[in-house]
């Protein structure tokens, strides 16, 4: 087995002295290879994927940085067999198998090479979409937490089309200067897609909305196109450049860990007045992990509150509900 990790020669010199294993550089990846991504700052899943061997993830704790790991990993199609995160006082899978206790507190190669010679023997690749079924249009996706009453259509004549008025336009920001000067309220989905959620929320909050993403989406429940969406209180962040709007310094900030740089959700974390999380039935443990890790929590968004009764958290399902919860802390 030719284990490859993407370290210093040196490091990679003492894991082989301390294993037995060979461990090498993603240059000298062959048939015979897994591919050990390890938690830190040069760690590059979409990569390590790409190179068409099993991959073994070490996400480490189940915070916040962890859990975006665990949800990138699993976007890519890495089986729950290989991720590897501590939990407690013990290491595991993903798919719940014990590796035994931490050691000094962390997660050891001896777990990590287990965990990749189980990978090896099983042939546990990526999981690659030969199909998928398509997403539902824009419109369709409004709203899946809440949708606003139908309004009886009136037969009238087409109204002439007029341009954008540009009340709430979005200008360029520094994000750093953007966290340090809004009153942040942060929503984290963990499961569900659900902008139409957030520019209700913001709007009876008169706060704007602003998207974390690398790969902006949400304006569509604003306008047809980004541009017009930045005129109408709609704005992006991400780690080039920041779009904010003008007027109230209050934002809903829109997050999905699936696209999103853990630095910068730590940054929004940090400086955010409020958290609440999007959720669903299947998220109930990572809810859980997130407050056993000390994590402030203040409403879950769900349409499945009794999954959630045992937890001594605000549920709400409505934007009206959402907002008498968090009134209050942003006048």
């Amino acid at each position: 087995m030719n284990l490859i990790i993407n370290d210093t020669p040196e490091k990679r010199k003492t894991l082989s002295s301390f294993t037995g294993e060979v461990f090498n550089s993603p240059a000298e990846i062959n048939s015979d290879s897994v591919y050990l991504c390890v938690r830190d700052s040069s760690m590059d899943l979409d990569e390590a994927v790409k190179s068409g061997c099993p991959v073994v993830v070490i996400a480490g704790v189940r915070d916040k940085a962890g859990e975006t790991i665990i949800q990138k990993a699993k976007s890519l199609g890495i089986p729950d067999e290989c991720i590897i995160v501590k939990n407690g006082e013990s290491v595991k899978t993903c798919s719940g198998v014990d590796l035994g206790p931490a050691v000094r507190g962390g997660i050891s190669v001896k777990q990590a090479v287990k965990v990749a010679e189980y990978a090896h023997q099983k042939k546990l690749y990526p999981e690659m979409l030969i199909w998928e079924e398509r997403k539902e249009s824009p419109k369709d996706q409004e709203e899946t937490i809440w949708s606003p009453p139908a309004q009886e259509q009136k037969k009238t004549k087409p109204a002439p089309k007029i341009p954008a008025v540009k009340t709430r336009e979005s200008v360029p920001m520094d994000f750093d200067d953007f966290l340090k000067d809004y009153s942040i309220v942060l929503g984290i989905v963990l499961e569900r897609d659900s902008p139409g959620l957030f520019k209700e929320v913001a709007a009876q909050l008169n706060a704007c909305h602003v998207e974390l993403a690398d790969k902006p989406t949400s304006y569509r429940v604003y306008a047809d196109n980004l541009d017009e969406a930045l005129t109408k209180g709609y704005g992006y962040a991400n780690q080039k450049t920041a779009m904010v709007p003008v007027g109230p310094k209050k934002a809903v900030v829109e997050v999905t860990l699936t696209d999103i740089q853990p630095d910068m959700l730590d940054k929004a974390y940090r400086r955010a007045e409020k958290i609440i999380h999007i959720a669903g039935i299947n998220s109930v443990p990572a809810v859980k992990d997130w407050l056993a890790s000390g994590y402030k929590l203040d409403a879950i968004v769900t349409e499945d509150r009794l999954a959630y009764e045992d937890i001594s958290v605000p549920a709400a399902s409505t934007p009206e509900e959402v907002v008498k919860i968090l009134k209050g802390g942003l006048d």
